[in-house]
């Protein structure tokens, strides 16, 4: 069983092999994995409260949310993006086209918490759990809003691994990759 620091370093040699195009290709496909999920949540809800998905800004290594995509597909939820403080994130109603760093000090707009969350990681396990970057933002904001419907998002070669879990981690709902949409739960 691998500790996280040894997963973030892994990932760090794997990920060096993924270009550009390769980048593009596969996040289009956990695009499509994640629209149908979004779909399906809102077909087994029921209901029209769902509003609100918190996307992300993708930084090196993670899969890139093209948001004209998204906007095409999903064209009933409004987005809403991190606004990263010392200690903790919050979101914030806003377009990718105007925030590209997550620092979010340039992020205008109402503070809001999502009804469902899409966060990176750079490992998912089968249960649901993630290794980030190990600021811990995304556990922090999870422990604080629990009943936000939480979507992890990686490139598959990086979901399954396994390590000794924290007290502060937290769960997501799904783990979706290019290769499919996974329950956690």
């Amino acid at each position: 069983m691998s500790s996280k620091v040894e997963l973030r370093e892994l990932f760090h040699q794997r990920i060096k092999k993924y270009d550009e195009d390769l980048v593009k290709k596969l996040s289009h496909s956990i695009q499509s994995q994640l629209a149908q999920l979004m779909n399906d949540i809102q077909i087994k809800s029921k209901s029209t409260s769902l509003k609100t998905v918190g996307l992300y800004c993708p930084l090196r290594g993670e899969p890139v949310i093209d948001e004209d995509y998204w906007f095409k597909e999903l064209t009933t939820f409004k987005s809403a993006y991190p606004k990263v403080k010392p200690d903790e994130m919050d979101y914030v109603v806003s377009s990718l086209n105007v925030k590209r760093s997550w620092r979010g000090d340039e992020l205008k707009g109402e503070n809001i918490i999502p009804d469902i969350v899409v966060c990176p990681g750079f490992w998912f396990s089968f249960k649901g759990y993630r290794v980030g970057r190990g600021k811990g933002y995304f556990d922090k904001y999870f422990s604080a809003h629990p009943n936000v419907l939480k979507v992890g998002v990686c490139f598959h070669e990086f979901y399954g691994a396994d390590w000794d879990y924290e007290k502060h981690d937290q769960r997501c709902d799904y783990v979706v990759t290019e290769n499919g949409i996974f329950n956690s739960n």
